[in-house]
């Protein structure tokens, strides 16, 4: 195989028959052994089913459905690692990347020493098409913050489209984090200067069907990106990440105390039982939020994930509540009483949702 051209899919069915006949069409002649190959992450739009569908009467397509993973990065990984193609591409599933660039691409690397093509809407020629001012602002910032961690001058980091040859992909794959939704980034900030490019200029087109996935799980999945390529992956950001939300949930529930005990005059343990709550429902939001996603499957999900929380969580609901109580009981001010019992009980949400949410998101 000369070209495996990989896809990342989640609810794109109604773009892969379309994708598959034009990059059909934009390849036609320029070499006669090339696949596609759909990393779907479970679909339940029924992506997988239709890709499926076309490789019955199309050989050159290929499905590898992913079962409890998720995320743009790790499945252009796999995809790259199923093959064993001279090149690999690397391309959305929308429609808004220009097939008939791959062409271009494979001459670029077929003829010269270039370990990666990018297809760049920044470079002269190209273009983001019919942005609004709030997504172009998002892509300068994240723009930015790429080229901090990259050691060349790359005028589009962001860019999802690109194509590299396989030795590249075999000299950077062991230190590649996987996260989030921006490989370009992670490739060439692996590979620190020891990279050649060529960036070909290409206009960003709206998307064909579905609805676009950029939203702030991304946003901040690249910025988790950005922090460790800067820390070179010695600290593992999701260290002062976790440390960060749950000195919130405990400001959470420590607030929630003061309202209920001193504002209302509520009794100690029930406000120290209100604040435990109120600071499990931050910690079950968030990682909903950062990580389970059932607020975009619809409140029955929500309400459900959040249930089976909640009885894991119960554990450190009780510790707070009691340890809370026992300390006021002995002495200690209720102050120090409730924010030792915030701290447990915080810990233990945390600890559950970083398993409960992942494991059942």
């Amino acid at each position: 195989m000369e070209l495996t051209v990989v896809v990342p899919t989640y609810n794109e069915r109604e773009n892969v028959a379309v994708l598959v006949e034009r990059m059909s069409t934009a390849l036609e002649g320029v070499s006669s052994s090339w696949e596609v190959v759909f990393v779907d992450d479970d679909s339940p739009d029924g992506t997988a089913e239709a890709v499926r569908e076309l490789s019955i009467v199309n050989p050159r397509v290929r499905c590898i459905r992913r079962i409890g993973r998720r995320g743009l990065s790790s499945a252009c990984i796999e995809g790259m690692l199923s093959s064993d193609a001279s090149f690999l591409a690397v391309m959305d599933a929308d429609l808004q990347h220009d097939e008939t660039l791959l062409a271009g691409m494979l001459d670029t690397l077929r003829g010269s020493d270039v370990d990666i093509v990018v297809g760049s809407r920044y470079v002269e020629g190209g273009s983001v098409g019919r942005w609004d001012e709030t997504r172009s602002f998002i892509s300068y910032i994240g723009t930015a913050l790429g080229r901090l961690v990259i050691k060349a001058d790359l005028k589009d980091p962001l860019s999802g489209f690109f194509m590299l040859r396989g030795e590249l992909l075999e000299r950077t794959v062991h230190g590649l984090s996987a996260r989030g939704f921006k490989i370009l980034v992670d490739i060439f900030a692996t590979a620190g200067g020891k990279i050649t490019f060529k960036e070909l200029p290409f206009t960003f087109r709206n998307r064909y069907a579905g609805q676009s996935k950029l939203d702030s799980l991304t946003l901040w999945e690249y910025f988790l990106l950005v922090a460790e390529k800067t820390l070179g992956g010695r600290v593992p950001v999701e260290y002062p990440a976790w440390a960060g939300g749950m000195a919130l949930a405990a400001v959470v529930h420590m607030l929630t105390l003061h309202v209920l005990h001193v504002s209302l005059g509520l009794g100690f343990v029930l406000s120290q039982s209100g604040g435990a709550a109120a600071s499990a429902l931050f910690v079950y939001g968030a990682g909903d939020y950062f990580v389970g996603r059932r607020f975009k499957r619809g409140a029955a999900v929500f309400l459900k994930g959040l249930a089976g929380f909640a009885a894991a969580a119960l554990p450190g609901f009780i510790y707070s509540v009691g340890a809370a109580a026992l300390l006021d009981g002995a002495g200690v001010s209720r102050l120090q009483a409730g924010l030792c019992g915030a701290v447990g009980g915080v810990l233990w949400c945390y600890l559950v949702v970083t398993t409960f949410s992942r494991r059942t998101g």
